[in-house]
């Protein structure tokens, strides 16, 4: 009853501008809630501009993969990528924003050993650990200068074995994942221990 008195006092503009506004309002809120952040290359532009801090570009291609072990190249470039994204000291370009440095790797070993064996039946592993080897340089986009260079980069990490083969395939892409992401986060760190 009450709801129908107030209704029915207000005037018709008025009632439709109130409803207009109760509508927007609550759309506004609605997708607030749904808005996702903003990419990080916005993010370092918009640091660069309050600022005023040039910060260098970094381009990284694909890897090359010198080992028999299928796309662990784009396994190892994806997270070398993200770990420059995530840790906001350089600005990941492509090449056509002219970048002023280029991170080159190449995959030059992948390999795996048991860790510990099923006590029925020894001869069946139950944990592998995983073995990435890198080469890499950093040269300067303008001049094609070595920057920086390192080879034999060791990463690893260790996943369990099942009795499923796509769960352990799954195991072991989530191993390689692993062993990249520590690669990206201690080569970056060195990388950028020149400049400090």
């Amino acid at each position: 009853m009450w709801k129908k008195n107030w209704l029915t006092s207000l005037r018709p503009k008025e009632s439709l501008c109130g409803f207009l506004l109760f509508i927007f309002l609550g759309g506004c809120g609605y997708q607030a809630s749904l808005e996702k952040s903003p990419p990080s290359n916005l993010i370092v532009e918009a640091e660069e501009e309050q600022t005023g801090v040039q910060i260098s570009r970094i381009a990284i291609p694909v890897f090359n993969n010198k080992t028999f072990e299928p796309l662990i190249e784009n396994t190892v470039t994806r997270r070398f990528r993200q770990q420059v994204i995530m840790d906001g000291h350089l600005k990941l370009v492509s090449f056509r924003e002219k970048p002023d440095m280029v991170l080159e790797g190449q995959v030059v070993s992948f390999g795996k050993s048991p860790l510990s064996f099923d006590s029925q039946t020894p001869t069946a592993a139950t944990e592998y650990r995983i073995s990435v080897v890198l080469n890499m340089v950093l040269k300067d986009s303008k001049t094609a200068k070595n920057l920086w260079h390192k080879s034999g980069i060791r990463g690893t990490a260790d996943y369990y074995v099942s009795a499923d083969s796509s769960v352990n395939r799954a195991a072991l892409d989530r191993a390689i994942d692993e062993a990249s992401k520590v690669l990206a986060e201690d080569t970056l760190s060195e990388i950028l221990d020149l400049y400090r």
